[in-house]
């Protein structure tokens, strides 16, 4: 006969009690994700009425539990008596005990029919409103004792309780059917609604009690309507009603069911029925909206059903099938019905996110048959733009945090005078800057190039010119550019990734061109390199590009969209280039992205088409397979991974040109099942050029933004519905569709989203800490503008780090220990640490290194206390979440090799073919900490280990020499390298001259750059015989020297003994410090513990060893 909804367990999933009358009630818990198993039960008494409520202020709901009555005389009111008697009851949940337990009892005139909850005099203790249909008092209010009882055996006394309707209290009586709570004038307390049928006058009353600070009396009243009887005589029943803002004005409106009926009783002899829709508009009511039915209506429910920001009337009718009315903007239209058995009677119907996946699900209870659960999978996108800036052409769109403020700032590549528009904190934006002369900007991208956690601003213009840069100083861009591209470029996309990972993190700029290589222009420091570091083999027709992890290095790489020339899959080969890996057999592909969708911890790429499905790769192990194909070809511009309903998988964004764009929504996706719902799509054609998920508005969910070529379509942002922005503005009643909405949470801070990485010490790697704002917001707390108060609080479920963007999810780890947080209207912010390093150490120890974390929070509305003046219920959603932007890390406990340079190579280049090269190189950065840096020389034709080589070339040509520097991993590692070009002739040499390769300066070296090639100890020449080099070297500087150790060479009786060799850091003359036996591999210079390097050799009768394989640099002295 009736629900209530309720987390009484604590644990962040809605539970549900049922009253039912020849049974009593019963509790069936949720165990999480939806599912239920019955809980409790109590058959000693009939129910017909459940309410959830913290009656006793104690953090646990208690249970109301109404609609027992007995053939006893009651008081009434008036000081008369009536007949029969109501008997109600209160439960606690015992934890002990793991039940519930009765703990109060009150009385009415008559069995309770409807119970609904609410503080009403403001003393945060939840009082109650008790009707009947029966006689006596039909409407009558308990106050809360503020011990959560009740206990009043006589239903006329007036202490603490009172009658709402005039007497006569009999048979002939006001018959009341139903009630709700809501704050029908917006003045901060709850006013309650009553559907009531007078006997004597053969009328129907539909009335609002108004509350004044806490009172309410039977005077003080709005009529909203006075029905009559049809022409049969029978009444209409008003079977239920709810409160809900349905035009969004700000003000709660009123529906409400009828089912005639001559006998007066709800649960036979109900014939034809009414849907009445009573429009508020300030505190006044007229009849909106009406619709007549040849069956009895006999409950409804407000909820946005279908994800649109807007709430929709769910309605159950008598022995037919529940359906859902739409408010289209001028009347409401049956949207659509649910598909169940069309028997039994449907009393209580209720929209409820069960499963906590942000959707509203629909459940019924049945007087004849199974109650019904409906898991609906709903959109979380407006069908319209919200346009933001106006209306012009533009062909991409990109968000950063321009002025580090901590709100997402906006900037579009258009045609026109390219416009920063910055978040002015409310979700409406600022023009701050235009650029000028106008640069014609029609792609854009936004990054930190100087490293100063500002993002520049690169500009193409996708004709045949130099890409542009401009520098952002403390958020203002400068007025020219102050970097152009040393190349003309025809632009069609452009990122900013740190494509080689290097030490400082500055991003470098990845552009893609229709009819001109891909490009790629390293940051030197703190600005661009003019010169392309790699470009693409061939010219490609290339529409968008998008980095993302195909492998499992710490490199990003790349795919490009080439249009029927596929997509091409750049593995980064970590020499500031990239090479094709995988060439997808694509046709007509204009847009791709990474994303983990199947939580693996592979990044797959999803390839959009024009005028062809769009189509999903799996990437298992770095090699990408065809998974999925969209159901519908679209002319598709643009797609974008992200997480709308925030439950931890990636969902899928489409942008089509002249055509809706879509998402679809990915309904727990695993390696062996794609399942990807097509759940929403645009209600307008515009012509999108681009989308990007932003949370634009602060509010924990991400909104789809959309740039596009029409010159009368907006360029703006389909809002995500799962959360109602009500902090951003004063008077925020309407974003308060129903009378209880749901708390939400954001996490950012204050370039958070800049953030370049955060070094761990050098000596622990477990001690990085990335700091996070998290702010939780309760709109709930009044409906008074302007009004800031403290509301319920959330208790945190759980904190979650991802690596991959958001794919696969770790438990994470915060200081202070935050278990829960106090909320208010405008929010709560909460400074927390993660400690990244001790997370990722315990998790991922091999994964130190991310451009693409999110962090993620999950919360649940804690059963505390009322606010003042606040309503029980009914609760729809009790559960919370938020996923961090996008930011970086680096959880290394040491400095990566860098500004590798190749010292000499002798003799020089050209040399003919069997003269003997040495090639001696040094490295300007590194780790002193580490134990040991390795040279490795690709000659072109072999390849050898250690800090200076001998080769000789056997045939002629060109050969390009790579000398990659690398030390072992910390727990990452990425090499340096350099490169030098050696021409071999068949002949004598023709001139004589050194190769050396520019040095590239970089800032933060721990080493000097000066050289000295004085005289070295080191033998000139290695001869035949020597035995093998040394491997292993490690070392250890401080204040008593320096300690080497290394692997003893094999086999042992190619070895008389080792050499140890040093030289000053930036010196190539080495002199040797210690000739020891074959049997000791390990030695201690006690005489220096900084500013020395070191390599040991292997010697026997023959010759000596080359270097060892890796050598070992102290610590600059300071």
């Amino acid at each position: 006969m009736d629900m209530d909804w309720g987390d009484f367990d604590n644990d962040g999933n809605l539970d549900v009690a049922l009253a039912t009358w020849d049974t009593g009630v019963t509790v069936y818990r949720n165990q999480g994700q939806g599912q239920l198993s019955k809980f409790w039960q109590d058959t000693s008494q009939e129910a017909q009425t459940v309410a959830w409520a913290d009656f006793n202020g104690d953090g646990y709901l208690e249970l109301a539990v109404g609609g027992e009555y007995t053939n006893t005389i009651s008081p009434t009111p008036d000081g008369g008596t009536y007949s029969w008697t109501g008997k109600n009851y209160l439960y606690r949940y015992n934890s002990s005990t793991n039940s519930f337990t009765e703990y109060d009892q009150f009385d009415t005139n008559d069995g309770v029919w409807r119970i609904a909850p609410a503080d009403f005099n403001g003393d945060t203790f939840p009082d109650l409103a008790a009707v009947n249909f029966w006689g006596g008092c039909t409407a009558h209010l308990f106050i809360n004792d503020n011990t959560g009882r009740f206990n009043r055996s006589d239903p006329g006394s007036t202490a603490q309780s009172f009658c709402l309707l005039d007497p006569p209290y009999d048979f002939s009586s006001a018959r009341t059917y139903s009630t709700a709570w809501g704050d029908q004038d917006n003045d901060g307390d709850p006013d309650l609604a009553l559907g009531t049928v007078i006997p004597g006058s053969n009328e129907t009353w539909i009335r609002v009690y108004l509350n004044n600070g806490g009172v309410l009396t039977r005077t003080n009243l709005v009529n909203v309507n006075v029905l009559s009887p049809d022409t049969s005589g029978a009444l209409p029943l008003p079977l239920d009603m709810a409160w809900g803002d349905y035009d969004g004005d700000g003000d709660l409106d009123l529906g409400v069911v009828f089912g005639y009926s001559s006998f007066l009783y709800p649960l036979y002899g109900l014939s034809n029925g009414i849907l009445q829709v009573y429009r508020n508009e300030g505190g006044s009511f007229s009849l909106f909206y009406e619709d007549t039915f040849d069956y009895a209506l006999t409950a409804l429910d407000w909820a946005d059903i279908d994800g649109d920001g807007k709430i929709e009337l769910i309605i159950a009718p008598d022995n037919n099938f529940p359906f859902v009315y739409r408010y289209t903007g001028t009347t409401f239209q049956m949207a659509q019905s649910l598909n169940v058995p069309a028997a039994g009677g449907v009393f209580a119907i209720r929209a409820v996110d069960f499963d906590a996946d942000g959707d509203l699900d629909v459940a019924m209870t049945n007087t004849e048959d199974m109650s019904w659960l409906f898991s609906t999978y709903a959109p979380f996108l407006s069908p319209v733009a919200k346009g933001l800036v106006g209306a012009f052409k533009a062909y991409n769109v990109d968000w950063a945090d321009i002025d580090n403020d901590g709100d997402f700032d906006l900037l579009y590549g258009t045609s026109n005078n390219s416009i920063v528009n910055v978040n002015r904190g409310d979700g409406t934006f600022d023009t701050s800057f235009t650029f000028s002369p106008n640069p014609n900007a029609h792609y854009v991208a936004l990054g930190d190039v100087t490293g100063d956690g500002y993002p520049e601003l690169a500009i193409a213009q996708a004709i045949s010119s130099r890409n542009m840069l401009y520098q952002n100083t403390s958020g203002t861009f400068s007025t020219l550019p102050v970097w152009l591209s040393g190349v003309y470029d025809r632009t069609t996309d452009q990122m900013f990734v740190d494509a080689n990972q290097d030490n400082l993190g500055r991003l470098d700029l990845l552009v893609g061109n229709n009819g001109d290589p891909n490009r790629l222009y390293i940051n030197q420091g703190s600005m661009l390199s003019t010169t392309p570091s790699w470009q693409s083999v061939l010219p490609n027709s290339t529409y968008d590009v998008a980095w993302g992890y195909f492998d499992d290095d710490i490199l990003p790489d790349l795919a490009a969209a080439d249009d029927d020339n596929g997509v091409h899959i750049y593995r980064n080969t970590g020499y500031d280039g990239f090479a094709v890996a995988q060439t997808l057999p694509v046709s007509a592909a204009r847009s791709v992205a990474w994303g983990d969708y199947d939580g693996d911890g592979d990044m797959d790429l999803a390839v959009g088409r024009n005028n062809q499905p769009n189509l999903l790769y799996q990437n298992t192990g770095g090699s990408l397979s065809l998974v999925w194909t969209a159901p519908v070809a679209r002319q598709t511009t643009s797609l974008a991974w992200g997480d709308w309903n925030n439950d931890g998988d990636l969902d899928l964004a489409v942008g089509n040109y002249g055509q809706p764009d879509q998402v679809y929504d990915n309904v727990d996706s695993t390696p062996d099942q794609v399942n990807l719902a097509w759940l929403w799509q645009a209600a307008e054609n515009y012509l999108t050029t681009d989308v990007h998920w932003v949370d634009y508005d602060n509010d924990g969910d991400w909104d789809l933004s959309l740039s596009q070529e029409g010159t009368l379509q907006p360029n703006g942002i389909y809002e995500n519905t799962f959360a109602s922005a009500a902090h951003l503005v004063d008077n925020f009643a309407d974003r308060l569709l129903t009378p209880r909405v749901a708390s939400y949470v954001h996490i950012g801070g204050n370039g958070l989203q800049n953030r370049l990485f955060s070094r761990a010490n050098l000596a622990v790697s477990s001690s990085l800490t990335i700091p996070l704002t998290i702010t939780v917001f309760d709109p709930d707390t009044s409906r008074l503008p302007t009004t800031n108060l403290s509301g319920n609080q959330v208790k945190v479920l759980t904190y979650q780090y991802s690596l991959d963007g958001g794919g696969l999810w770790y438990p994470a780890t915060v200081t202070p220990v935050l278990t829960s947080f106090q909320t208010s209207r405008q929010g709560t912010a909460y400074t927390v640490q993660w400690q990244a390093g001790q997370d990722i150490t315990r998790n991922t120890p091999n994964q130190a290194v991310s451009d693409d974390v999110r962090f993620r929070i999950t919360v649940s509305q804690e059963n505390e206390p009322l606010l003042p003046y606040q309503i029980a219920g009914p609760v729809q959603r009790v559960y919370a979440a938020a996923i961090s932007p996008r930011f970086r890390i680096r959880n290394v406990s040491c400095i990566w090799p860098e500004g590798a340079y190749i010292v000499s190579i002798q003799p020089p280049s050209p040399i003919s073919v069997g003269t003997k090269v040495r090639f001696w190189g040094a490295v300007q950065q590194w780790d002193y900490h580490n134990s040991g840096i390795t040279y490795t020389w690709n000659f072109g034709d072999v390849i050898s280990d250690g800090e200076f080589m001998d080769h000789t070339y056997t045939t002629p040509g060109t050969y390009v020499v790579t000398m990659t520097v690398t030390q072992p991993p910390c727990p990452n590692t990425r090499p340096d390298f350099v490169t030098a070009t050696v021409v071999v002739t068949g002949g004598s040499a023709l001139s004589t001259y050194t190769v050396y390769l520019p040095l590239v300066q970089k800032n933060g070296g721990t080493a000097g750059t000066s050289l000295d090639t004085g005289t070295s100890l080191f033998p000139l020449e290695v001869k035949a015989g020597a035995p093998s080099q040394v491997t292993g070297l490690r070392g250890e500087a401080g204040p008593a020297g320096t300690t080497l150790s290394w692997q003893a060479v094999s086999p042992p009786e190619t070895v008389l003994g080792y050499r140890v060799y040093r030289a000053k850091i930036g010196v190539t003359a080495y002199e040797r410090v210690a000739d020891l036996p074959a049997s000791v591999t390990s030695f201690t210079d006690d005489t220096v513990g900084c500013g020395y390097g070191y390599f040991v050799t292997a010697y026997n009768s023959a010759s000596e060893s080359y270097p060892s394989t890796s050598s070992f640099y102290g610590p600059p002295c300071e």
